[in-house]
């Protein structure tokens, strides 16, 4: 913000609304600084006025603000959407899980807001408001009367309290079996290393559903041309954060985000991916990783499979297990267990399981 002056006499900034975006915070602390709570400096620059920033979340139903979070440069580099903090004095905030019941540290839950600035109800409809409105859960003689309102909205907490909102619960999708939130794999694309922002989407339908993420570089160059990205590395970063049904089968670099009017992600916009996550690098090579691929495009009805390709990620789920097990014993003799096809194990690494399988006795290949 270049025109503020250094003397300024502004102290606080309260944003809200949307998911904050790091990235855009960056020419904030470069210009001003951070500062701790006795307004002394903290990242080594010239003196700054101590502008302080808040991220704040709230909902209408509970008067607009029920958290809010002290931005710091440190949540600057670390890379992932600002935290939406702590409840405010007069507010409780939940993370209850659908027993209505508080999830485990690091689980996520739906956000629900207690307390004295939720309100007791919508006017006249009895339906949405017994839908969206309880008591508070752990209510005590001084708060029985605090209503609590279920916001729709996924969160998560750190050990140390802090929330961090995911997304809304009905942005929630079902892909080959698994309800699946965006919003966690979006947040784990934003932490790796040199993307700045990223969206997912599902493309497919039936057993040809596929998780494709859509990342924007942090400072885009010739290795961040168009098309799929799902390294190695990559991958494995994501399986730090993520279970393999959520791991995208493709990641494809693009310039921005596109939006629509109403700022939502324009999914009709994006790129339409014209492989399975293959990567002609890791185009089967052998002739077990052929007959593999053949077998496993045929079953789980995708264009193309990589040697590199897991099967969790290629959306081998147990009853994939089942039939792809079947087509080996019935078409080339191989006794494999379905216990033999974890979601974890790559192409090339089931081909190599495959050449070392013995034939069920008394069958030939055929």
């Amino acid at each position: 913000m270049p025109e503020l002056a250094d003397d300024t006499s502004l102290r606080r900034v309260f944003l809200g609304g949307d998911r904050l975006d790091p990235a855009i915070l960056r020419p904030w602390f470069a210009r001003f600084g951070d500062r701790d709570g006795a307004g002394r400096e903290t990242t080594g620059r010239a003196p700054a006025p101590g502008i302080e920033l808040y991220n704040l979340y709230g909902v209408t139903e509970a008067t607009v603000v029920s958290t809010y979070h002290r931005v710091r440069e440190e949540d600057v580099r670390a890379g992932r959407p600002v935290p939406i903090g702590r409840a405010l004095p007069n507010q409780r905030v939940y993370l209850l899980g659908e027993d209505d019941r508080p999830v485990p540290v690091g689980a996520t839950g739906q956000l629900c807001v207690s307390g004295h600035a939720v309100a007791s109800g919508y006017h006249d409809r009895d339906g949405l408001t017994a839908e969206r409105f309880g008591t508070d859960p752990l209510a005590g003689p001084s708060s029985a009367a605090f209503p609590l309102y279920r916001t729709g909205d996924l969160a998560t907490a750190t050990p140390d309290g802090e929330v961090h909102f995911l997304g809304r619960a009905d942005t929630q999708v079902k892909v080959r079996g698994f309800r699946v939130e965006p919003g966690e794999i979006e947040a784990a694309l934003r932490e790796t290393p040199g993307v700045r922002s990223a969206t997912v989407t599902v493309h497919g339908s039936g057993t040809a559903q596929r998780l494709v993420g859509y990342a924007v570089p942090e400072a885009p160059d010739a290795a961040h041309t168009a098309g799929p990205v799902l390294t190695e590395p990559l991958r494995e970063h994501l399986r730090t954060r993520l279970p393999e049904h959520m791991v995208p089968a493709a990641v494809y670099w693009i310039d921005r985000i596109p939006t629509t009017p109403g700022g939502k992600v324009d999914v009709a916009a994006l790129p339409v991916p014209d492989t399975g996550g293959t990567d002609r690098d890791t185009a089967p090579m052998t002739e077990a990783e052929r007959l593999l691929a053949g077998l496993l495009a045929e079953v789980l009805q995708v264009p193309d499979v990589g040697a590199d390709d897991t099967l969790g990620a290629l959306g081998l789920d147990s009853l994939g297990a089942m039939r792809l097990a079947a087509r080996l014993r019935g078409a080339y003799a191989l006794d494999l267990a379905v216990s033999d096809l974890p979601a974890t194990r790559t192409v090339a690494e089931l081909a190599r399981a495959v050449e070392a399988a013995r034939p069920v006795a008394g069958e030939g290949a055929r």
